[in-house]
């Protein structure tokens, strides 16, 4: 759904959602958390490849929570570096692991 669909149909939830960002969990949803988890998990898988370079196509949310975690910006900086659509953001790993 678009994010103007969900707003129609459910107004009071969405208000919910954007005045407690993260903490709301979209119904039947993953928690922001476990999102959180899973992502980081998955970075860190990446960062462990013997490989030269790894290309990750994702949305936002993903490279908000690396952002935050990876290179210690904060929730508001990382917002504002993902806010344009079809970005291209490049990150070095050089000397990282789990």
């Amino acid at each position: 759904m678009s994010w103007q669909e969900i707003e129609q149909m459910d107004p009071d939830y969405a208000q919910r959602w954007v005045d407690g960002y993260p903490h709301v969990t979209a119904p039947s949803g993953e928690s922001f958390p476990g999102f959180e988890a899973r992502v980081l998990d998955e970075v860190s898988q990446l960062i462990d490849r013997d490989a030269e370079a790894v290309a990750v196509v994702t949305h936002a949310g993903v490279l908000r929570v690396v952002l935050r975690h990876l290179h210690g910006c904060s929730e508001q900086e990382a917002w504002q570096q993902t806010q344009p659509d079809c970005c291209v953001v490049r990150y070095e790993a050089k000397g990282e692991s789990k």
